[in-house]
């Protein structure tokens, strides 16, 4: 049982065929570049910019654009963001939140700051001379 008391889902049909997704995606992106290959010797492209015409380009606008909004969002959300107290709730522990819940900024903070004491408290007794253990009198015990 997970630790919320139920059973977990069954994973669905995409958790079961993620690399049949990803082999038919990236053979269709083949596909469209072979084509863009084949209609740059055979057809004519209609430009208004020379770099219009050069194979594969409207391919690298679209990552280029895709990964500019992605590390856009990241950023934005930093502007954004609300704490998970934002509405006067009291913000999960971490041992009680959700799968995935994201912590807020403090919370995240005082978490990270109680891991680095411990690692500091474990590294100390970890440098510290053992303590003899105690020797066991066998004479008293045969009193």
């Amino acid at each position: 049982m997970s630790q919320h008391g139920r059973e977990p889902l069954p994973p669905s049909w995409f958790e079961k065929n993620v690399d049949l997704i990803v082999r038919g995606v990236v053979g269709v992106c083949a596909l469209l570049l072979v084509g863009d290959v084949v209609f740059h010797f055979v057809g004519h492209k209609h430009t208004h910019f020379d770099v219009e015409g050069w194979i594969g380009f409207y391919a690298v606008v679209g990552f280029v654009s895709y990964v500019g909004l992605v590390l856009t969002a990241k950023q934005l959300r930093k502007l954004v963001m609300r704490g998970l107290d934002y509405y006067g709730e009291d913000v999960p522990s971490s041992s009680s939140a959700a799968p995935g819940l994201a912590q807020s900024r403090k919370a995240a903070k005082v978490a990270k700051e109680e891991e680095s004491e411990s690692e500091s408290e474990a590294d100390a007794e970890s440098d510290a001379e053992p303590e003899p253990e105690p020797e066991d009198d066998d004479e008293e015990d045969d009193r």
